[in-house]
């Protein structure tokens, strides 16, 4: 998992944005997340964060692949660090929660709900932008998911952009190339 390094022995991932019936963007980015870390020849222990406001869609939850994942609370006011919580914790939605000892990494999706007064009123912007701050400020690394998301977090935000590293959303194979003769029917 880990270039040149040794693997964390476990890894928090915040999955409450999966919690729903009817998962889009971020949702069905976090299942294929855990479903490619399902995939990998590794020990590393996984576990399934959702925040307490999310516990009441608890039948929408991810369900765990197998005994490297645990699901748990995110009780951000509770010092489980200290007490064997993840030593790398992965805000998937922009968003980190508050940590003590754990190594943060942040994925921030876009950043069109600070940038236009045409997707978000200005109460809602200047808390997405606060979040982002919050982000620059205490993530020891940031995921963006292009070049330019990386260009509009470095131009919003105060963060170093060493701290961020771009890296493309996979596609879901059923998005995959057709196959010829039918494209050519369509076309």
């Amino acid at each position: 998992m880990n270039k040149g390094g040794k693997d964390p022995r476990s890894v928090g991932i915040d999955v409450s944005a999966a919690a729903k019936a009817h998962r889009t963007g971020v949702g069905r980015y976090i299942v294929e997340l855990v479903t490619a870390l399902a995939q990998l020849d590794t020990t590393c222990r996984f576990d399934l964060l959702y925040r307490p406001s999310r516990w009441k869609q608890r039948r929408n939850f991810v369900p765990p692949p197998d005994r490297r994942f645990r699901t748990r609370p995110l009780l951000e006011s509770f010092p489980f660090d200290r007490l064997g919580g993840p030593e790398v914790t992965h805000g998937t939605d922009g968003r980190l929660p508050r940590r003590r000892r754990a190594r943060l990494v942040a994925t921030v999706h876009d950043m069109f709900s600070a940038d236009s007064e045409s997707f978000a009123d200005a109460e809602v912007r200047a808390k997405k932008l606060a979040r982002y701050d919050d982000v620059a400020r205490r993530a020891d690394l940031v995921i963006a998911v292009s070049e330019y998301c990386r260009s509009r977090i470095v131009a919003q935000t105060n963060i170093d952009p060493t701290r961020i590293r771009v890296i493309p959303h996979g596609v879901d194979a059923r998005f995959g190339l057709e196959n010829p003769r039918q494209a050519a029917e369509v076309m």
